[in-house]
């Protein structure tokens, strides 16, 4: 809440009472307003305390009994807007956030939220845009800089992103995440050394930080440094025993060098760990299958329909498990995999080739033209199967 505090804060137009406990002033406001009701500045001044006591839907209600008594007094509907944001009710916070900006252009509090509306709408040179109009509020603002500069990256604009990154450093040196998405920028443009000496840098602040160690070794393994990598995720490891994420990146290192039962033993042991959690069981059977021992294929399955059912919103163990099924000569079972996959993500190039060839197989000759048409559009645009170190790589950058 202190980005919220910070912002509602600056648009107070009078001052309460120096000292006053929130709630006392609170009360004393509620008081004044049974006798003045129609006191719009009696309201703004209650929604603020509400803000400050953080009962957002109360202070969003006094907020527009505010602007309904006066609809021009633009700091009720920029701290209506803000509280509406942190209400997770978006579309109605970005509607009054433009608002304000078209009243007041150079107020840069509605540029930045507006820009962060943008940005999750993926829409990235507007974003850009709105936070450049921001100036300083985003630019260097510790909590945003990160969304900033992936949105820099994301516009074109590589010289933009690293700055925003550096700077991101520079302001907070012993928050781990200004390193990370610094080390992660470096990785998505191939500068995996650069990255390497960034997590070196955030490890001499934060020497134990699992995330940092855990990336560490992940860009060891990327840079065909195995051993190194491997020490180092054991460092990782013991320095949170509780924590699957370490035990998966081992087993990715593992993957990477061929050592597939290893591997696989890895990613059992963080299942363990962490049963919810459904990359565990998806990697597992990933290293069960390069192993390849037809002898434990009904443990593969399992592995499968285990992953899908904790996390059934992702397209690839169903996937992997109707490409499992059609290779025990179980193609009923495996075009209802194939299909769900389908359903998931219509794109998914490894169940429209092997529905293409099933359907093929029943013939089915329409149906399998089509999916094998559609293969054929989408195999070049996307990944069949996207590497294992950057999946751990994404997971320890979003943590």
């Amino acid at each position: 809440m202190r980005f919220l505090c910070v912002l509602c804060l600056s648009a107070v137009t009078f001052a309460q009472t120096q000292g006053e406990e929130p709630s006392k002033a609170l009360d004393r406001l509620l008081a004044l307003y049974k006798s003045q009701p129609s006191d719009w500045r009696v309201c703004h001044q209650i929604g603020l305390s509400y803000m400050r006591l953080e009962q957002l839907d109360r202070a969003r209600e006094f907020f527009q009994k505010t602007l309904a008594l006066n609809a021009s007094f633009l700091p009720a509907r920029k701290n209506l807007a803000t509280t509406l944001w942190f209400l997770n009710r978006k579309r109605e916070a970005e509607r009054e956030f433009r608002t304000v900006t078209r009243a007041s252009p150079d107020d840069p509090v509605p540029h930045l939220y507006v820009g962060l509306a943008e940005y999750e709408r993926k829409r990235f040179l507007e974003a850009m845009e709105q936070f450049e109009k921001a100036g300083d509020l985003a630019l260097k603002n510790p909590e945003v800089l990160p969304v900033v500069a992936e949105t820099y990256d994301r516009a074109g604009q590589p010289e933009k992103a690293y700055a925003a990154y550096n700077k991101a450093i520079e302001l907070d040196p012993s928050a781990e995440d200004g390193y990370i998405a610094l080390a992660g920028f470096a990785v998505d443009h191939q500068n995996n050394e650069f990255a390497l000496k960034v997590t070196s840098q955030g490890l001499e602040k934060m020497p134990g930080s699992l995330r940092l160690l855990v990336l560490r070794g992940l860009i060891q393994a990327l840079l065909g440094k195995q051993e190194d990598a491997e020490r180092t995720l054991l460092d990782a490891s013991r320095s949170d025993p509780k924590s699957s994420l370490p035990l998966l990146a081992v087993g990715v290192s593992q993957l990477e060098r061929g050592r597939y039962q290893d591997a696989a033993a890895s990613f059992r042991r963080a299942a363990d760990i962490a049963p919810g959690d459904f990359r565990a069981r998806y990697l597992y059977a990933t290293a069960l299958r390069r192993a390849g021992d037809p002898y434990r294929r009904e443990e593969l399955i399992a592995a499968l329909r285990k992953a899908g059912a904790l996390n059934p919103k992702d397209a690839r163990p169903p996937a992997m498990l109707g490409q499992v099924l059609m290779e025990a000569g179980r193609p009923g079972e495996a075009v209802t995999e194939l299909e769900k996959s389908l359903r998931i993500d219509p794109e998914n190039p490894t169940a429209l080739y092997q529905l293409g060839l099933l359907y093929r197989d029943q013939g089915k000759k329409e149906l399998s033209r089509k999916m094998l048409r559609e293969f054929e559009g989408v195999k070049f645009k996307k990944k069949e199967e996207e590497d294992e170190a950057v999946q751990i790589l994404r997971i320890v950058r979003e943590r």
